[in-house]
């Protein structure tokens, strides 16, 4: 087993779904374009990755799917329930909801 940063490298690129009800685990392979995303939020079937590989970028990917892009973002953002993200400014905080607007 490999260690980067800390981390074994076989587990930089997976994601992790626990059902605490059911006492279950879905384990997925992330697609190299998801990797090191800063917030992510679910919507359904959908889930929105904030800030890949160092970026602005907002996808939207589905298991087995190439991830889409479906924006950009200047300011950090973090990951809300329903495929939603919380903006924090000087004056306030905002709710992005990228999943009203970049679903199928």
């Amino acid at each position: 087993m490999t260690l980067v940063a800390g981390m074994p490298a076989e587990w930089r690129a997976l994601l992790i779904e626990l059902d605490p009800r059911s006492r279950t685990q879905e384990v997925v392979p992330l697609p190299d374009e998801l990797h090191g995303a800063t917030a992510l939020a679910r919507a359904g079937r959908y889930t929105f990755f904030f800030g890949p590989n160092g970026g602005n970028k907002l996808l939207r990917w589905i298991p087995g799917a190439v991830p889409v892009t479906v924006g950009t973002h200047l300011a950090p953002l973090r990951g809300l329930d329903a495929g939603r993200f919380l903006v924090v400014g000087e004056q306030g905080f905002s709710v992005l909801r990228p999943s009203e607007i970049a679903l199928e």
